[in-house]
């Protein structure tokens, strides 16, 4: 079953109402937050007879949950993505919640996906599979839709923000502003009557600087991406990839020019906090969970934050204005999945508003398809239009791909003609996190029969070099 939700709040009462009675129940969410938002309602259901299953727990912890498993003293597990794996004797329901979330896939190998996990695990034992989320993955509407699943579409309960979207254009010769004027004026108007306003912004640190003189960008030396420019890091003011982690201290001329013209482009999270300090923002670092815990307790009139802050379910619903500083940011991402995850940011950003609240989005294209699906919230016409887009190019979930990292600073050598029904793109040169060189090879079929026939044809023609296998990624 997949359940669309028309909120989070909404999403967590049905697991817990479809758990009630359930010997042998797994049930499953991203993160830490969204497990201790469950805990609470499944514990009055099943009090001590409920395990807990998670990466946070030691060796010991772990080991004692594993034995109350075996022994049939636990009747029901709650985890991470990792609770998919609970050695339960017997097992009736498995829930995942937030099923869209990236954090189901390991980023070790095999780079299994716990939703795949789940889906496998109750078809080999006969139980049920509940997915929920608030806006379901491209992949599983399609198995809705084509009858695989079964779709429970509660989403139009509940009550839904009003949905603005705002230009953001500049006259020539003008610099472009960061905020409009209504939406300044919407987060003053909420504050002013004793409400809240979330600021929600894609990027971290303060801007990039650019000479206005020349134009030149200082540029990361091993990604050759534009260095972000941290204010308040806890080294001072830095420069710093965002891929990497290369930093490095900003001068006080262009290197290029000599000229003293450096100045802010773009708009990240500092730069936001900056700009509306006088109205007592609370900054939200996007790795620290105390932050987030302080926001809920805090009476701030503004609160500052990315990803991790709309997506937090220990975050209320409680903002009557809530804005997308640049929606442009992850609408264009070179990624066939980049539509599906900014439709996703737009409805989790809805989420956090309150009842007769109001989202207001900043974009240099106010007439995206996107944007009139998310004001009526017909994300059906949505998921429709996205998998038509996909279907000529040949991406899933119309077709299986696996994408092979191939280590090594040497470009290897495949024969494009070895893969027989197969796609074989590249491979290509890229850089890791830590800025270490590989090449990415990108294989697209018809079928897991056909996808595995390839990506052992590669592996062969590969033998001697050290190559990751990842199988349906979910990023490129």
């Amino acid at each position: 079953f997949v359940l669309h939700a028309p909120a989070t709040d909404y999403e967590r009462a049905f697991i817990v109402q479809a758990s009630s009675g359930i010997e042998g129940l797994i049930v499953a969410a991203p993160d830490l937050a969204s497990m201790r938002m469950l805990e609470a309602p499944l514990r009055q259901s099943f009090g001590d007879a409920l395990v807990l299953y998670h990466s946070g727990l030691n060796q010991g912890q772990r080991s004692e949950a594993i034995k109350q498993m075996a022994s049939g003293e636990a009747r029901a597990v709650l985890g991470s993505l990792m609770a998919v794996y609970a050695p339960l004797p017997r097992v009736r329901l498995i829930a995942l919640a937030h099923e869209e979330s990236t954090l189901y896939k390991s980023q070790s190998a095999p780079h299994a996906n716990a939703r795949d996990v789940a889906v496998m695990r109750a078809y080999l034992e006969g139980s049920t599979v509940l997915l929920t989320s608030i806006c379901p993955s491209v992949e599983s509407w399609h198995n809705a839709a084509s009858g695989k699943y079964t779709l429970l579409d509660h989403s139009k309960g509940g009550s839904r923000p009003r949905v603005r979207v705002m230009g953001m254009y500049a006259d020539k010769g003008e610099k472009r502003k960061a905020f409009s004027e209504k939406l300044i004026a919407s987060v003053e108007r909420a504050a002013s009557g004793g409400g809240r306003a979330l600021l929600y912004v894609n990027r971290k640190g303060h801007s990039t600087l650019k000479c206005s003189e020349c134009g030149h960008m200082d540029l990361c030396p091993t990604c050759s991406v534009p260095l972000v420019f941290h204010k308040w890091h806890k080294k001072g003011r830095t420069l710093e990839c965002a891929l990497c982690g290369n930093s490095s201290k900003p001068g006080e001329t262009c290197p290029s020019c000599k000229g003293h013209s450096l100045e802010p482009t773009g708009v990240g999270l500092e730069r936001i906090e900056e700009e509306f300090k006088a109205m007592r923002p609370v900054g939200v670092d996007t790795k620290t969970r105390d932050r987030i815990k302080l926001l809920t307790e805090d009476e701030s009139r503004l609160a500052v934050g990315t990803r991790t802050l709309t997506r937090s379910d220990a975050l209320s619903h409680g903002f009557q204005v809530v804005g997308v500083v640049n929606a442009d940011s992850f609408m264009y991402q070179p990624d066939f999945r980049a539509a599906e995850r900014a439709m996703q940011d737009l409805v989790y950003a809805a989420d956090k508003t309150a009842p007769g609240g109001e989202l207001i989005i900043q974009s240099n294209r106010p007439r995206h398809l996107l944007f009139s699906n998310l004001r009526s919230f017909n994300l059906k016409a949505f998921y429709k239009r996205e998998l038509e887009e996909r279907r000529e190019p040949g991406f899933p979930p119309h077709t299986r791909i696996a994408v092979l990292r191939i280590e090594g600073d040497k470009r290897p050598k495949l024969d494009p003609f070895g893969f027989k029904d197969a796609e074989a793109l590249g491979p290509v040169g890229a850089l890791d996190k830590k800025g270490r060189k590989h090449f990415k090879l990108l294989l697209k079929a018809s079928t897991s029969a056909i996808l595995q026939h390839a990506v052992r044809k590669a592996l062969a023609q590969l033998k001697g070099r050290k190559v990751d296998v990842d199988v349906d990624p979910l990023e490129l």
